[in-house]
């Protein structure tokens, strides 16, 4: 966290992003998951729990991840931390060395002026769009993002 939000951070544009929110509740079991502690004083956030049970497609996959990745997620246990392991969640050592997805939080009034939202033709954003989906890619800067969840205040991108 220190490292996004103080190194990493500096090469986003900050005019477009709002501060996200991160859960600081310790999670034992997945199912009985509920936020009652949270951080609003970050741009930049992992993945969560609801991040990742969220973009499940069906049983089988996540757009978020494939078989073979394991990322980290901002969520931890009383003496472990979260992941997504391929297509599921479990619990790791802290001293593993996994993947990070940096999550931010696009402003209300950010727009699309150009790209389809694939891989190799993402969105570049700047203003206010209402086009922008689930799945769909965006340019900020030099860095390629794809979008997670999508409401009327803003847009979340890992």
């Amino acid at each position: 966290m220190d490292y996004l939000n103080n190194k990493f951070v500096k090469s986003l544009n900050k005019d477009l992003l709002d501060k996200t929110v991160i859960c600081k509740d310790t999670v034992e079991e997945v199912k009985d998951f509920k936020c009652n502690t949270i951080d609003t004083s970050k741009y930049v956030r992992l993945l969560s729990i609801n991040d990742f049970l969220n973009s499940k497609v069906d049983d089988k996959g996540t757009f978020m991840a494939d078989e073979d990745s394991a990322l980290w997620l901002n969520t931890h246990s009383n003496d472990l931390v979260w992941q997504i392991n391929g297509n599921n969640l479990s619990l790791a050592e802290s001293t593993r060395a996994l993947s990070v997805k940096p999550v931010i939080k696009l402003k209300t009034g950010v727009a699309l002026l150009s790209g389809k939202g694939s891989l190799e033709d993402p969105y570049i954003i700047e203003k206010d769009n209402n086009d922008i989906q689930v799945g769909d890619y965006i340019t900020l800067g030099e860095d390629k993002w794809v979008v997670y969840e999508v409401s009327k205040k803003n847009i979340k991108l890992t």
